[in-house]
């Protein structure tokens, strides 16, 4: 990859010593930003995106200006404005593209999945240009995946599915659309045989790879979840079925989600079934909980 130290350390002292331009400056941030992602330095990331972002505002606001000037140039000074011009959109419109890109990266290795997921839901799938960093298929993986993950079923759809910027990107890749839409319906047996089918795929992205467990756990914790919602009781022989595990293993999940306060139910372990409780349970319980603390005060 060659001396990438090195060259953090150039495009650090070439944007205070000799960048004069916003379109310097840009093309200087957004190669160092690269480097520093090549580097895996995280620390230094985020000021660096912050930098960007900077930049880029203050390019845009130039260029704005520059558009309502009344200023009347000659024929070929004209000409000339208007490639200039172009060019320094274009160059704005990628490099804001890579920055969000690169935030969604920065989200990931802190694994804040939801901030992941909104980051690549925004990308321009027309702007996007990262080769050496990102392939637009690292960015359905990354909006997908973390979506499913921290994403309720109004947001995946709303915001994944009926994505309009976000479309463009899933179009190439139909497995992770099906994805989501088996999600959103609580489709959930073939929902999970698809994250199997995708897991291999996952777990040789360079960046991904090392959250596919903790990302999977958390998707599988939201679908038990949204899946049990709409019944009163359930039989857990039929729903350890849909979610490709024993009776035992499903058994241990509940528990723990249970416990953890992501379901309101009960477990009858000797008859497998599983009971939501009602409002009024919860506030019988409640009551019952005051009460008994209350005598042994008194």
């Amino acid at each position: 990859m060659g001396q990438l130290q090195d060259a953090a350390k150039l495009y650090n002292r070439g944007i205070r010593e000799y960048c004069t331009s916003h379109k310097h400056i840009i093309q200087m941030l957004m190669n160092w930003i690269e480097v520093t992602v090549h580097l895996k330095q995280w620390q230094h990331l985020d000021p660096l995106i912050v930098q960007a972002d900077r930049a880029l505002l203050e390019a845009v606001e130039v260029e704005n200006v520059a558009a309502t000037s009344t200023s009347r140039p000659g024929p070929r000074a004209v000409n000339s404005t208007l490639s200039a011009t172009r060019n320094m959109k274009k160059l704005i419109t990628t490099s804001t593209a890579k920055v969000i890109a690169v935030s969604a990266l920065s989200h990931l290795n802190s694994k804040n999945y939801r901030q992941v997921a909104k980051k690549c839901l925004k990308i321009e799938f027309d702007s996007f240009d990262c080769p050496t960093l990102l392939a637009a298929k690292d960015i359905v993986m990354f909006g997908t995946i973390c979506a499913l993950a921290t994403f309720d079923r109004s947001e995946l759809k709303k915001n994944v599915l009926e994505n309009e910027v976000f479309r463009k990107f899933l179009e190439a890749e139909p497995k992770y659309v099906e994805l989501v839409q088996k999600f959103v319906k609580s489709q959930f047996g073939i929902c999970f045989d698809l994250m199997d089918e995708l897991h291999d795929e996952l777990l040789l992205n360079m960046y991904l790879w090392m959250h596919v467990k903790q990302l999977y756990q958390l998707i599988r914790r939201r679908a038990i979840v949204q899946y049990f919602t709409p019944y009163a009781t359930i039989n857990m022989n039929k729903m350890a079925l849909v979610f490709r595990v024993t009776v035992d293993e499903l058994e241990d999940e509940l528990v723990d989600l249970i416990s953890s306060g992501e379901m309101c139910a009960r477990i009858d372990s000797s008859r497998k079934i599983l009971y939501a409780k009602s409002d009024d349970q919860l506030v019988f319980a409640h009551n019952e909980y005051v009460s008994s603390h209350f005598c042994h005060a008194h």
